[in-house]
């Protein structure tokens, strides 16, 4: 059963160096009553005692503020010698009529404040008995009342402390929670923060990419390094309006073979694509409109790639687990896959016009460029292997009305 309440991890004030300073006022009493106190000479001797007896205890409780040991033990002796000295005190100070009981409130204070309630409880009742017990032999009709109001007291200060140190506990607890949770998420926005320096400065390299193969390589890696999904894949449409895998990447494997996908079986990626908005399906084992990457059914975001208005596909990433992907996830996948768009984009576009260079327009045939830069390659290779080159011209007769006819 716990005895100490927690005070590793708190808010609340220490009330060492304060109960420490009691003590201190109380010796003070204390002292002042054994030098000048109207009292038997005989009892000099026992009353330096009781003096000795509390610097040390004092001197004890210094020591555990000092880290000699550990302060809950200080506490609780205290408590166990103030159950003792206390009631010795009252009695050879007058009993009923004296006025030292009052040091109980403070070891009431104490108990009430580092002790757990029904510990509390406890000390109070103890504390109340043994007061009852030192002054009962002399108690008088006309003293019940006053003792009454005494006891009434330390019963009624014992619950209002009791009270309020749980009230402060509470409130303590939850500015604690609330201290973790503003913690937690400022770990979570530098986190964020770090990731999004990084897939921007990712990203403007992957803009900078003329080749759709690197392209793509370069997403794979974006999305399994920096934001370190497990399972993922890239799904673009072609010129049919049917769906491919152009990559995958599953638990730190990668495969870019091209792979026909039935949309049947995937309706939610033709969905997403004709929504152009990102979704996020906490639990897709129960689903029959996708087919998952990952080893068990868990969650998925999926996020169209959009450019120009155009949608070309979608990127989907996977967890094995159920409900932990986040609203930052989808944010940060968007980030990619508007990035991959306006890259996958950029270079079909660099290769059209890299077509456009050695094609005729109007027949689709290689042009005179075309046939210069392949007659400089045969004739690099004809020279590195040392084989004759052979340049053979056909003369067509009418080519030109042929030409413009058809």
């Amino acid at each position: 059963m716990k005895l100490f309440l927690d005070r590793n991890k708190t808010l609340l004030p220490r009330i060492d160096v304060i109960y420490l300073l009691t003590r201190a006022i109380t010796l003070v009493g204390i002292s002042w009553f054994t030098v000048f106190g109207d009292y038997p000479q005989q009892d000099t001797t026992f009353f330096a005692f009781l003096l000795g007896t509390f610097v040390l205890q004092m001197a004890v409780f210094l020591m555990a503020m000092k880290g000699m040991f550990d302060i809950k033990a200080a506490y609780l002796l205290a408590i166990l010698y103030d159950l003792i000295f206390v009631p010795i005190f009252v009695y050879y100070t007058g009993g009923v009529a004296s006025s030292f009981y009052l040091l109980f409130y403070i070891t009431i204070s104490v108990a009430a404040y580092v002790l757990t309630f029904w510990f509390g409880v406890a000390v109070t009742i103890l504390i109340i008995v043994s007061y009852m017990a030192i002054i009962f032999p002399d108690l008088t009709i006309h003293d019940t009342f006053g003792v009454s109001m005494r006891v009434g007291f330390v019963l009624v200060y014992f619950l209002a402390i009791s009270y309020a140190s749980e009230y402060l506990r509470r409130s303590e607890r939850r500015l604690l929670k609330l201290f973790d949770t503003l913690n937690m998420r400022t770990s979570e926005l530098e986190k964020s923060q770090a990731q999004l320096e990084m897939i921007y400065e990712n990203t403007r390299i992957l803009a900078s990419i003329l080749d759709t193969e690197s392209v793509v390589k370069e997403v794979v890696r974006i999305l399994g390094r920096i934001l370190q999904f497990r399972y993922f894949a890239l799904i673009l449409k072609d010129k049919n309006g049917s769906y491919y895998y152009r990559a995958r990447f599953v638990n730190g494997s990668s495969n870019y073979h091209l792979k026909a996908i039935d949309i049947a079986q995937m309706q939610l990626v033709q969905k997403v694509c004709d929504m152009g908005e990102p979704v996020r399906i906490r639990d897709v084992g129960n689903r029959e409109d996708y087919q998952h990457l990952s080893q068990e059914p868990g969650s998925v975001i999926i996020v169209p790639l959009i450019s120009h208005g155009q949608n070309n596909g979608v990127l989907a990433a996977e967890s094995d687990e159920k409900d932990v992907l986040t609203e930052r996830d989808i944010q940060m996948l968007s980030v990619v896959a508007r990035s991959a768009a306006l890259a996958l984009e950029n270079a079909e576009l660099h290769k059209r016009t890299e077509e456009l260079t050695i094609n005729d327009e109007l027949t689709d045939t290689f042009n005179y460029r075309y046939f210069v830069q392949k007659l400089q390659e045969e004739k690099r290779r004809a020279t590195r292997y040392n084989l004759p080159l052979s340049l053979v011209m056909v003369d067509i007769d009418w080519f030109k009305s042929l030409n413009d006819t058809h």
